[in-house]
C-alpha cells in the first residue's frame, strides 16, 4: 500500500511539471523565433498597456493580447495573436514584432528599429517564421490616410477589427497605385524580372539580415491581388513567394483611460509581471475543480463536492450559487455550506450581497498553512498544522470593489461553537506509536458578530528564462466584534491587520517584508486568540509556542536566484533564501484599545535567523532555522509547498 501510494505521488508531480512544459512550448517558441538573443525579457499574457511615463528596460512579450504602447520600450516588442497599438508618445528603441496581427501607429518614428509582421498561415510553419517575416518600411504616406474622428481605443474589439480591415483595404489600394508608379516616395525600385528584385533587395536591405524584405513587383503580384486577398480570408498557405502583405500603421486617437486595474486571480498571481490593466481587462472568473478532498486528524478522509465562488460558469450572471458538501469519515458526519450571491455592477467595482449556511469543520490557521498543504503533511508524515471547532450557524454578507485590487466587506455572523477532538491516527509513513498532536479545546457557545474588512493585493510577478521576481502589496486590516445584547455568550473586539511588501533588487534578487499585529480586548475566547511559532511566523520556535490576546509579528527574506553565480553550482536555478523573524504574544486582561500595549517590554520579543532553497515559484522549499534568543535551543527543519507570504 505505502509504495503504491508513493508511486502515484511521484507520477502526479511528473505531471504537474509536465502540464507546465506543455504550456510553456507556444511562449518558448516565440521566444526562440524572435527573442533569441533577449538579456531581459517581460512576459505577458492578455491585453496589456505601457503607461504615459513609463519605460520598460529590456525587452517585451505578449501573448493573446493587445499591448498599448503610450510609454517607453527600451527593447524590443513582440505580440502574439494581437496588435502592437503605438500610440502619441509611445516609443519603441528597437524592433517591432506582430505574430497574427497588425502594428498600428500614427507615426513610423515612434519604433527606432524595423517593423515585422507575421501571417498565421506563414507562422504555422515553425521553422520559418524569421525567414518569411514581412518588414515595414518608414512609410509616413501610410500615416496620413483620412480615418474617421471618433477611433478610439474604446471600441469594442469587434468594431476596432471591423475598422482596421478597412484601413488595410485602404493600404492594398495605394500600394497598388504605388506599383504602377515607379518614381514612388518609398525608395522601392519596381522591376519585371526576379534577376533585379533580387539586386534591389539586396540595395535596400533592412538593419536586420535575418528577416526578409518584401519587393513588390508591378507585373507578377498585380495579377494576383484578388485571389491573394481571398486567401487572406481563409488563412490558406500562399500560393506564391512574392506573395504581397499589407502594412498597417494605422493612426488611433489618443485617448485618456481610467485608471490600471489587475487581476485578482490567485492561480494567476502565481504567473505573472508588472501589470498595467485596462479597466475593463479584470476578471475575477475561474475555472476550479469540484471535486473536494481532505484529510485532517479531526475529520479524516473528508470526500464530496464543491462550486467555489466566482466560477466561470458565473461569468456574466446576476446572480452565483456556491458551497460544498462531503462525508467526514473521522465524525461520521456530514458537512457542509450552502450561499448564494446577488451580484451588481462590472468586475472592477462589483458590488455583492449573499448570504450562506453552514455545518463546518472550521480552522482560524489558513494564514499559517494552505489546506492541500496540510493535507499532504496529515497523509504523509502526521503532522497537522491546523487547530479545529465546529462551527453552526448562518451569514450575512456584503462587499464592495472599490477597483480590482481593493474591496470592502461587511458580514453579520451568528454560529453555535463546539469543540471537536482527534478521530484518526493513520499517516503513510509514521509509525502506529505516534500521534497526532491533540486538537485544542475551545470555548463552546453561541456567537454573534459584526465584522469589517479591507484587503488590498497588487502583486504580479516578472518572469524571464532564467528568473521569477514577485512584486506588489499585500494587505488586510479585519475587525470583529461581538456583545451579549446580539443574543451571544460573548463580549468581546478582535483586530488585525497584516501589510507585506515584495521588491526586486535586480534581476536575480527579491526582498520581501511581512509586518503583523493583533489585539483582542474584553472577554477573549480561546479560539479568537493569536498564536506565533513555527509555520509562516518564528521558524525557529515550536509551532505554535507562544499564545496570547496581543500579537506582532515581522518576517524578512532576502531571495537571490542561482544564476547570479554564473555556473559555478552544477544543479540550478534554484534560489537561496536568508530570513529572519521576530515577534512575540502577550497577554493582558484589557477592555480598551489604549491598554493593548501595557506591561509589554522589548526584551520580551522573540527572533530567529535561516536558510532556506527552494525553487523560483516555492512549489517546494526546505528551511533550517535557529533561534536568536534562545541560545540553547536546536535548529528547526521545515519544508513547504507554498510561499511563506
Amino acid at each position: 500500500m505505502k509504495f503504491l501510494t508513493g508511486v502515484l505521488l511521484f507520477w502526479g508531480v511528473v505531471g504537474v511539471y509536465a502540464q507546465e512544459g506543455d504550456r510553456d512550448d507556444y511562449s518558448d517558441s516565440i521566444r526562440k523565433k524572435f527573442l533569441s538573443e533577449s538579456k531581459a525579457l517581460s512576459l505577458y499574457k492578455g491585453d496589456r498597456k505601457i503607461s504615459s511615463g513609463r519605460e520598460v528596460k529590456g525587452d517585451v512579450l505578449v501573448l493573446n493580447g493587445n499591448l498599448n504602447v503610450e510609454g517607453t520600450i527600451t527593447g524590443k516588442a513582440v505580440v502574439s495573436n494581437g496588435d502592437l497599438i503605438i500610440r502619441n508618445g509611445g516609443r519603441i528603441l528597437k524592433d517591432a514584432v506582430a505574430v497574427n496581427g497588425r502594428v498600428v501607429t500614427d507615426n513610423a518614428d515612434n519604433v527606432s528599429g524595423s517593423v515585422f509582421q507575421v501571417k498565421p498561415s506563414i507562422f504555422s510553419d515553425q521553422s520559418g517564421v524569421k525567414d518569411d517575416a514581412e518588414e515595414i518600411s518608414d512609410e509616413s504616406e501610410l500615416a496620413a490616410i483620412e480615418i474617421p474622428e471618433n477611433l478610439s481605443a474604446n471600441l469594442e474589439s469587434a468594431e476596432l477589427n471591423r475598422k482596421l480591415e478597412e484601413m488595410t483595404l485602404k493600404m492594398e489600394a495605394l500600394q497598388a497605385e504605388l506599383r504602377e508608379d515607379k518614381s514612388n516616395p518609398f525608395g522601392y525600385s519596381y522591376s519585371t524580372n526576379k534577376q533585379e528584385k533580387g539586386k534591389n533587395k539586396k540595395k535596400h536591405s533592412s538593419k536586420s539580415d535575418k528577416y526578409k524584405r518584401y519587393d513588390y513587383s508591378n507585373s507578377e503580384n498585380s495579377s494576383h491581388d484578388e485571389e491573394e486577398r481571398e486567401d487572406d480570408q481563409d488563412t490558406q498557405p500562399d500560393r506564391s513567394e512574392d506573395r504581397m502583405h499589407s502594412a498597417s500603421f494605422v493612426r488611433v486617437d489618443n485617448d485618456e483611460t481610467d485608471e490600471d486595474s489587475r487581476e485578482s486571480d490567485p492561480v494567476l498571481r502565481r504567473s505573472f509581471n508588472y501589470r498595467d490593466y485596462e479597466k475593463n481587462s479584470y476578471n475575477p472568473f475561474r475555472n476550479t475543480s469540484f471535486f473536494l478532498f481532505d484529510y485532517n486528524r479531526v475529520n479524516g478522509i473528508y470526500l464530496g463536492g464543491k462550486v467555489d465562488r466566482y466560477h466561470k460558469m458565473y461569468e456574466n450572471k446576476p446572480f452565483q450559487l456556491y458551497g460544498e458538501a462531503g462525508y467526514a469519515f473521522g465524525q461520521k458526519g456530514i458537512r457542509y455550506r450552502l450561499g448564494l450571491d446577488k451580484i451588481w455592477g462590472n468586475p472592477g467595482s462589483r458590488f455583492t450581497l449573499g448570504g450562506e449556511v453552514h455545518d463546518l469543520t472550521s480552522t482560524q490557521d489558513d494564514w499559517i498553512v494552505g489546506g492541500l498543504e496540510n493535507a499532504m503533511y496529515s497523509v504523509l508524515l502526521k503532522l497537522d498544522y491546523r487547530d479545529y471547532y465546529r462551527t453552526q450557524g448562518f451569514s450575512l454578507q456584503a462587499q464592495q470593489n472599490l477597483n480590482p485590487e481593493l474591496k470592502l466587506s461587511l458580514a453579520y455572523k451568528v454560529d453555535t461553537y463546539s469543540s471537536v477532538s482527534n478521530t484518526v491516527n493513520w499517516a503513510l509513513f509514521r509509525s502506529k506509536n505516534i500521534e497526532f498532536r491533540a486538537n485544542p479545546l475551545i470555548n463552546d457557545g453561541r456567537m454573534a458578530t459584526f465584522v469589517g474588512r479591507a484587503e488590498l493585493n497588487s502583486t504580479s510577478q516578472i518572469q524571464d528564462r532564467k528568473s521569477i521576481r514577485r512584486v506588489g502589496w499585500v494587505a488586510f486590516a479585519e475587525a470583529e466584534r461581538s456583545r451579549p445584547n446580539w443574543n451571544s455568550d460573548f463580549n468581546f473586539s478582535r483586530y488585525v491587520f497584516s501589510v507585506a511588501r515584495l521588491q526586486p533588487l535586480s534581476r536575480w534578487e527579491n526582498l520581501n517584508v511581512r509586518i503583523m499585529g493583533g489585539a483582542a480586548t474584553g472577554d477573549v475566547p480561546i479560539q479568537k486568540q493569536f498564536s506565533l511559532g513555527g509555520f509562516s511566523s518564528l521558524r525557529g520556535f515550536d509551532f505554535k509556542q507562544f499564545s496570547g490576546n496581543q500579537m506582532f509579528l515581522t518576517n524578512i527574506e532576502y531571495r537571490i536566484n542561482s544564476n547570479a553565480f554564473g555556473q559555478v553550482f552544477p544543479v540550478h536555478p534554484f534560489t537561496a533564501i536568508l530570513f529572519a523573524d521576530a515577534g512575540y504574544t502577550w497577554t493582558n486582561k484589557i477592555f480598551g484599545i489604549k491598554q493593548v500595549f501595557s506591561g509589554v517590554h522589548g526584551r520580551d520579543l522573540q527572533s530567529d535567523i535561516g536558510l532556506g532553497i527552494g525553487d523560483e515559484s516555492d512549489f517546494i522549499r526546505l528551511d533550517i532555522a535557529k533561534p536568536i534568543t534562545e541560545r540553547k535551543s536546536d535548529y528547526k527543519v521545515s519544508m513547504r509547498l507554498n510561499y511563506i507570504f
